[in-house]
């Protein structure tokens, strides 16, 4: 009798404990729209000091740059639905912006830094391509929904 008990409290006690981690597992919010986009300045920065960083550049040079970055920042964000001749046309500009500000051992430091980020980016797009809306529908077989 003793020993039907113990076996009934630990099977209600493993219940509880299940129970209460699936209530902990649902109560987990999903990040807001906010925060991601807090995310992507914070990152955003530690690439800029990350840069800052690895070419050594002097004050005046890390004021340029910021400068640089935010002009580019309110260019972009005008020239954001435009088409994507605009916007590399507009991340050239960027490049020589950066490049007109450093000597030649940190110009060539940057155009390495750049290869390796296209790179990644490549490989990144590799694994994840993206497909026309008509690709799209031929694969799944139905229209694609809009965006909100």
């Amino acid at each position: 009798m003793k020993m039907y008990q113990s076996m009934k409290s630990i099977s209600v006690l493993m219940f509880a404990l299940f129970f209460a981690g699936a209530v902990m597992a649902q109560s987990e919010t999903v990040p807001s729209k906010k925060d991601k986009v807090a995310g992507k300045e914070v990152k955003s920065k530690n690439k800029s000091e990350s840069m800052e960083q690895e070419l050594q550049l002097s004050p005046e040079q890390k004021a340029q740059f910021k400068k640089t970055d935010e002009d580019f920042k309110v260019k972009s964000k005008s020239v954001k639905n435009a088409k994507k001749e605009d916007m590399a046309r507009l991340h050239e500009e960027r490049k020589r912006a950066h490049k007109s500000v450093l000597n030649a051992e940190q110009s060539a430091k940057y155009d390495e830094i750049m290869k390796r980020r296209e790179a990644k980016k490549a490989q990144k797009a590799y694994k994840h391509p993206k497909k026309t809306h008509k690709e799209w529908k031929e694969q799944e077989g139905r229209e694609k929904p809009e965006k909100h």
